[in-house]
């Protein structure tokens, strides 16, 4: 398989490839018209925190990276992430991290609506008319908060037995 060929970590390290941040390639090459794609942790990157961009899930191209500077909780939330995936390791992360991300799509698919998500698509997308899309960046950066608060719940050790059993 072409991975393996690669030598490209599999299991808790699993990458894959995707954008690098637009705005540290521009630092680094001095060139803003290329996009340049490395290999990242498919569940652990997604905010690239320096530069406040959402380069995560469901970024097809470097213009899509959100701008996340009046979104704090969004950048605090990948600091929050790296400490748990420090603190627990990526074999508990991993698994708490699709838990997690299962449980809030779920409940966004079932009609809930939480506040502090709506406010968040606001102010990632000021523009009513227009509807934001299941697999929109928009969606995946204005929940991705609640996924880390719910991982922390998933990764103790008291509740990881209850909570990744069912």
């Amino acid at each position: 398989w072409e991975r393996q060929a690669w030598n490209i970590p599999q299991g808790p390290f699993a990458v894959t490839p995707r954008w690098a941040c637009r705005r540290c390639v521009a630092r680094r090459t001095g060139s803003t018209g290329q996009g340049v794609m490395v290999w990242m942790s498919k569940h652990h990157d997604q905010v690239c925190i320096p530069h406040r961009l959402w380069i995560g899930r469901a970024v097809e191209a470097p213009a899509n990276q959100l701008d996340l500077a009046d979104l704090p909780e969004i950048v605090a939330a990948q600091k929050r992430h790296y400490r748990l995936l420090r603190r627990y390791g990526p074999d508990v992360i991993n698994v708490c991290y699709e838990q997690a991300s299962r449980f809030w799509t779920t409940l966004m698919q079932h009609g809930y609506r939480i506040s502090d998500l709506t406010q968040r698509l606001v102010r990632l997308q000021p523009r009513p008319a227009r509807t934001v899309r299941p697999w929109d960046p928009k969606r995946y950066a204005a929940i991705y908060p609640e996924i880390v608060k719910a991982m922390v719940f998933y990764a103790a050790p008291h509740w990881r037995g209850p909570t990744l059993s069912g």
